[in-house]
């Protein structure tokens, strides 16, 4: 049993070493097939964020994989010229719950060089994010990029590099 062990730990061990005699160019592969590459940025909190444009005017964006639908914080509306009709539906999470909400739609999203209009996003407020983003030193955002958006730009996140691929 212990052999197996150990045979396995090597294994694990020698699995992990970077492979510098073949290196795999992802970077390379993707733009080739039409990926755009676009930077990102980690926060003090961990949180990756994305700058974007909102309706043309620039934003900053949290990643949440966890979330369904994208946010914008309703206290950007103003700035970020969107119009967004109040719904009876109530939105859950990140240890909330019954916060009220608005639709956006007909909302045009440009990430680099990647335009998305008519996109429509969950309009509500966002303090109780940007006060835990603060807490830790961080900068405040005005949205979230969540899973509806990612999945349709085909997103693949390169953690170590800090990018993201886009198409």
């Amino acid at each position: 049993m212990k052999i197996t062990i150990y045979f396995l730990l090597a294994l694990i061990i020698t699995s992990c070493v970077k492979n510098t005699k073949y290196p795999f160019k992802l970077e390379k592969e993707l733009i080739k097939t039409g990926f755009i590459k676009t930077s990102i940025e980690k926060e003090t909190t961990g949180h990756i964020i994305l700058s974007v444009k909102i309706n043309e005017k620039k934003a900053r964006f949290v990643f949440d994989t966890g979330a369904s639908n994208s946010v914008i914080d309703e206290n950007q509306k103003e700035r970020l010229n969107i119009n967004a009709a109040i719904s009876d539906i109530v939105a859950t999470g990140a240890g909330r719950t019954d916060i009220p909400i608005a639709i956006a739609k007909n909302v045009k999203l440009e990430i680099n060089s990647l335009l998305l209009d008519n996109k429509e996003f969950i309009v509500m407020n966002l303090d109780h994010v940007n006060l835990a983003i603060m807490d830790y030193n961080g900068q405040s955002v005005d949205g979230i990029i969540g899973s509806d958006i990612l999945t349709e730009i085909n997103a693949i996140i390169d953690y170590n590099d800090l990018n993201i691929f886009i198409k």
